[in-house]
């Protein structure tokens, strides 16, 4: 089941569908190619929605959020001024 959401700008789109494909790959982490990434904050959690839409398909629907990289150490570490949260979806858990 696809979360409901407005259609995503392309770009948005390829960046989700891109990072979904490596995650079924089973590929090690990667940042996007330039072309794909984020732009702003706000288009990271638009690509993270779409990506999260992506793997609601295989996993159900929303139950829960998480958070990370809440203490100012951790976001030292990777050079990111706030937390940030993500979706936890059914079969997931």
């Amino acid at each position: 089941m696809r979360l409901r959401r407005p259609p995503a700008e392309p770009r948005i789109e390829r960046a989700a569908k891109w990072l979904h494909e490596a995650h079924l790959r089973r590929e090690l982490f990667a940042p996007l190619p330039e072309e794909l990434a984020p732009r702003s904050v706000a288009e990271a959690y638009a690509v993270q929605a779409e990506y999260v839409g992506l793997r609601a398909v295989r996993l159900g629907s929303m139950a829960g959020y998480k958070i990370a990289l809440t203490t100012p150490a951790m976001r030292s570490m990777v050079g990111i001024a706030d937390p940030v949260a993500g979706d936890l979806l059914e079969k997931s858990l």
